[in-house]
């Protein structure tokens, strides 16, 4: 089997030919990729950004962005992305679910609702929606219907991975998470250049399973009650906060007007979604 190669390799290569080919979007989006997924946060914003500025309504670009930006706690930039992105992909679901998974971690269950609802009827097997709604569900004593959106969300998303970002193999860690919430946050709490973090849902995990990495060893932490809504970094603060209005005219300069006017926020940002 061909090896892949080294992800600076790959960034090396991207970045001749973004040189070569300065005008290709779909080519800066794909480096904004991988420069996000190597830990480059101020380089693949500066590429979404770009991309925007050249294609103000790129459905990938504005999703992505927000998740960034939310990663790095600028929640009201974040919000505006996705709504740029749902206003003009009214289809696309994965904008949707992260502009969904906001509102109801701001307390706003039947704007959350509404979207999850219009992912599903669209794709009916989405499973972010169906574990956002199970969380709506279970909030309003639909205890039943919770567990049937429960089991659709998470029966082939028992495992998920965190981005890691240090050197090397790193130290694995699994994280015991359960899908009805009340989990501890623990975003804060994990070096990310450190330990190689998998997400397990306890409700569905086989306890006979090896833990991820290699040789199948590693640390084990149970992180209490309650499994993310997606596995895009959302928080989960569940204060109520006033809802951000999206910025009339383009994606492109209402996320640049947000990052410049507003301070990341401090109550643990990061922990939920991507796209």
């Amino acid at each position: 089997m061909k090896k892949s190669p080294h992800p600076e390799t790959s960034l090396r290569a991207f970045d001749d030919r973004v040189a070569a080919n300065p005008d290709d979007v779909e080519l800066r989006f794909r480096r904004a990729g991988l420069l996000a997924a190597l830990g480059r946060f101020e380089a693949a914003r500066a590429d979404y950004l770009a991309v925007l500025a050249r294609a103000p309504t790129h459905s990938g670009a504005l999703n992505d962005l927000g998740s960034l930006l939310h990663a790095r706690g600028f929640r009201d930039a974040a919000r505006t992305c996705y709504a740029e992105a749902v206003a003009h992909h009214p289809g696309a679901p994965m904008p949707r679910v992260n502009l969904a998974n906001m509102l109801l971690d701001d307390g706003d269950l039947e704007a959350a609702r509404a979207h999850y609802e219009t992912v599903l009827a669209r794709a009916p097997h989405q499973a972010e929606a169906h574990q956002g709604l199970a969380r709506i569900l279970a909030e309003l004593g639909e205890d039943e219907e919770a567990a049937r959106h429960r089991q659709l969300g998470f029966r082939d998303r028992v495992l998920a991975e965190r981005p890691y970002y240090g050197a090397g193999e790193g130290i694995p860690l699994l994280e015991l998470v359960a899908a009805a919430g009340g989990n501890i946050p623990t975003r804060s709490l994990i070096d990310d250049r450190l330990y190689r973090c998998s997400v397990a849902v306890a409700d569905f995990f086989d306890p006979a399973a090896a833990l991820p990495g290699p040789g199948g060893g590693g640390v084990l932490l149970p992180a209490g009650g309650g499994a993310p809504a997606a596995p895009r970094g959302l928080q989960r603060d569940r204060r109520r906060r006033p809802r951000a209005r999206r910025a009339r005219g383009g994606g492109c300069a209402a996320c640049r007007r947000h990052v410049t006017d507003h301070q990341p926020a401090a109550d643990g940002a990061g922990d939920g979604a991507r796209g």
